[in-house]
């Protein structure tokens, strides 16, 4: 086998067991933190939950043969797989090797107050029961394989810090010591420690997207990947609930003017019901506005000759757009309104559409991403008049306003006396007939 060969069979297995979250970011501690251990060892948990990984070792300290038969350490393990006694165990409460584990059930039978208290001693198996022999084997090595491919997969997590090398070489090969051992560290976490967790995690939920950042789609996309990073450090049960969560997103939502509303609207809509659903909500939003700020930019930019219809196109196309008004059953009114917004792009007195002077392109500044950044003279005016109407569209202190005001305003203009709609329709055909041929000229 090449070299590539087994960088490729390494990188599948590392794949599989390198714990990861569900959106697939390593889960490492390394900040030799000890508070940090119970949090990332709940997620550890539930990555081995998701991808199925070591279920019947953490139940019954078994294996999964690649037959589909269980393999275990002890004849007795199979008074617990077929329920004979019930001892319940999972990631957060690993079983114990077999025999430990009767000698704890020996123990609990005769405490007051236990589980097992005043249930029969466990019998002597000298053997497989004959009703399990079809499902269940005696094989100590394979359950040790998967003990040691436990500690693998967590060493992945916890193999970065300081102290790593001394615990794993003290976990002699078995993940069931490691995963020990981290939770006694976790338990005895200082004081100091646990308070840095806590304030890391109280001002994030605080302070939500930073002050004097504008919310957008990226800016939303760094505090969430921010915020999922520090409560990964934190326990469970101090976690913020997911309708805590949900409140804080509406919290950065309602923050901002220009996303509220819609965002209440969306949200009564459509109620979220945990901290994904609720930024994919907010991310819908802020990605439609980014969008329209992409068309404004693309809109103020000089119109050159090859924006105008060339003639054999533009009749199809007046021909459909009347068609379409036609149809639609638009009013005088309406019809109207449109009359005199094309009347203004028609007249060069209005508009200076007619103009066929030819202008020299402009030196526009633009950023990395190709966007205007500031500007200059010659480019168009936005129609606010703010400053004689010298920024961009994007930068106007009215672009939060809503585009519906424009099209009420509109809709309200006075038709004139005795206009039909079939006189409006008539009239919108010759000035679409003076666009594109000035257009195209």
């Amino acid at each position: 086998m090449s070299a590539d060969d087994d960088s490729t069979l390494s990188d599948t297995i590392i794949d599989k067991l390198a714990p990861t979250t569900a959106d697939g970011i390593p889960l490492v501690w390394s900040s030799d933190n000890d508070a940090h251990l119970e949090g990332i060892l709940f997620e550890v948990g539930k990555f081995f939950k998701r991808k199925g990984l070591f279920q019947p070792f953490f139940k019954h300290h078994a294996a999964v043969l690649r037959n589909g038969k269980l393999a275990v350490d002890h004849y007795g393990s199979t008074l617990f797989t077929t329920d004979r006694i019930k001892d319940e165990h999972d990631f957060h409460n690993p079983c114990p090797p077999t025999a430990q584990r009767l000698a704890n059930y020996e123990i609990s039978r005769n405490t007051p107050g236990s589980p097992h208290h005043g249930g029969n001693a466990a019998p002597t198996l000298k053997k497989i029961p004959d009703e399990c022999t079809d499902t269940t084997v005696l094989s100590q090595h394979a359950v040790e394989a998967e003990d040691s491919k436990l500690l693998t997969s967590l060493t992945y997590t916890f193999g970065r810090s300081v102290s790593s090398d001394e615990m794993i070489d003290a976990a002699d090969g078995s993940g069931y010591k490691l995963l020990e051992a981290l939770r006694k560290r976790a338990k005895n976490a200082n004081t100091k420690d646990k308070a840095l967790v806590a304030a890391q995690y109280a001002k994030i939920i605080r302070d939500g997207v930073p002050h004097g950042t504008e919310l957008k789609v990226e800016s939303l996309k760094s505090y969430i990947k921010e915020y999922k990073s520090i409560k990964r450090n934190v326990p469970e049960k101090s976690r913020l609930s997911d309708e805590a969560e949900i409140d804080m997103i509406d919290l950065i939502a309602v923050k901002d003017p220009s996303v509220r509303e819609i965002y209440e609207l969306k949200r009564n809509a459509q109620a979220p019901t945990n901290l994904d659903q609720a930024v994919s909500l907010l991310n819908s939003i802020l990605r439609g506005r980014a969008r329209c700020d992409e068309i404004d930019e693309v809109n103020a930019a000089t119109p050159t000759a090859g924006l105008g219809l060339a003639a054999d196109s533009s009749a199809g196309s007046l021909k459909a757009l009347l068609a379409a008004l036609g149809k639609s059953g638009t009013d005088a009114k309406s019809l109207a309104s449109l009359v005199s917004t094309l009347q203004a792009v028609a007249d060069p007195t209005k508009t200076n559409a007619g103009d066929k002077d030819k202008k020299p392109p402009l030196d526009i500044p633009r950023g990395p991403d190709g966007k205007p950044t500031t500007w200059i003279e010659g480019m168009a005016l936005c129609r606010c008049g703010i400053g004689g109407g010298k920024h961009l569209f994007k930068d106007c202190p009215k672009a939060k306003e809503k585009a519906s005001k424009k099209a009420k305003k509109a809709l309200a203009a006075v038709p004139p006396s005795g206009l039909t709609s079939s006189d409006a329709l008539a009239a919108i055909t010759a000035l679409l007939s003076q666009i594109v041929v000035d257009g195209g000229a």
